[in-house]
């Protein structure tokens, strides 16, 4: 996929997680300079909450529930940009 390529070509900056197990999220999370949601729909967007609660600056979209979710604590960008 296009976004692996991507991630593969900034070396170590870039880690594309995949799926952990819910007890590893808190060092995930802490371990980061900041946790990009980049969603085009979120029910709830837990994700921005968690990293949030672990100190992580956190980039997500402005769409769906994200900017309720995250308020003036994140920063919001077009995911269709």
């Amino acid at each position: 996929a296009p976004i692996h390529a991507q991630a593969r070509a900034l070396g170590e900056r870039v880690v594309l997680a995949g799926f952990a197990a819910e007890a590893d999220l808190p060092a995930l999370y802490s371990g980061a300079l900041c946790l990009a949601f980049p969603s085009l729909y979120e029910g709830f967007g837990l994700p921005v909450l968690e990293g949030m609660a672990c100190g992580v600056p956190v980039l997500t979209s402005n769409v769906s529930s994200l900017p309720e979710v995250a308020g003036d604590a994140a920063l919001m960008v077009d995911p269709h940009s």
